[in-house]
């Protein structure tokens, strides 16, 4: 972190997104993907967190964004294939936890400037480490709707918009954001939540 924030010549954002999730029923799940599971969802944002903060402190200001699921979301019922076949389990109880995690960090640091905010697709994006888990014809959301959603929390003061746990296509949605293209040239059209989305999300509509 500190040779990070040496070459950068600071430190103003932190992303903790890296991760690589392995999917198992609990029942035959070996202790090695648990604690992978663990380690990568929940330890290492902690490790990289605690780093960060100093050096963001020292700037006056900065921002940590954790990435979530829609898995972290109770399982709706009645309870759909994807849940009975398990498998997402330990994973989902992890992101579960990062977004409390997100929560209460926000209010640890929100009197330092420091954001700390959580973003997860609403459905799904098809990325390499997501796409043996998603089946062929599968309707995944383009990213562009959760990078947006992204800049939107990395980009005013924590006592703005910091604690919140948002979704790529409700939270544009609810707050009105132009959705650009990657390259910043074009535009999307605004989001429309498809009816297999989760229905605990419908509350972020009406939050701003």
């Amino acid at each position: 972190m500190a040779q990070a924030a040496s070459a950068a010549g600071g430190l103003d954002i932190l992303v903790n997104n890296a991760g690589m999730a392995e999917y198992s029923g609990i029942e035959s799940m070996p202790l090695e993907i648990f604690d992978r599971t663990v380690g990568h969802y929940l330890r290492i944002p902690f490790v990289l967190s605690r780093a960060a903060i100093p050096l963001m402190r020292a700037r006056g200001a900065g921002w940590i964004l954790n990435l979530g699921s829609v898995t972290a979301l109770s399982p709706a019922r009645p309870y759909q294939d994807f849940d009975r076949a398990g498998g997402a389990t330990a994973y989902a109880a992890v992101k579960a936890a990062i977004n409390r995690f997100t929560e209460g960090l926000a209010a640890e640091l929100e009197a330092d400037n420091i954001a700390v905010n959580s973003v997860a697709p609403s459905t799904a994006i098809r990325t390499p480490g997501s796409e043996r888990y998603i089946p062929d014809g599968y309707p995944t959301e383009p990213v562009e709707y959760l990078v947006e959603t992204a800049l939107a929390l990395c980009s005013v003061p924590a006592r703005l918009r910091t604690g919140h746990i948002a979704h790529s296509l409700h939270f544009p949605l609810a707050h009105g954001l132009n959705v650009r293209t990657l390259d910043g040239q074009g535009m999307l059209p605004p989001p429309v939540i498809p009816s297999w989305a989760h229905p605990g999300l419908s509350h972020e509509l009406s939050a701003s």
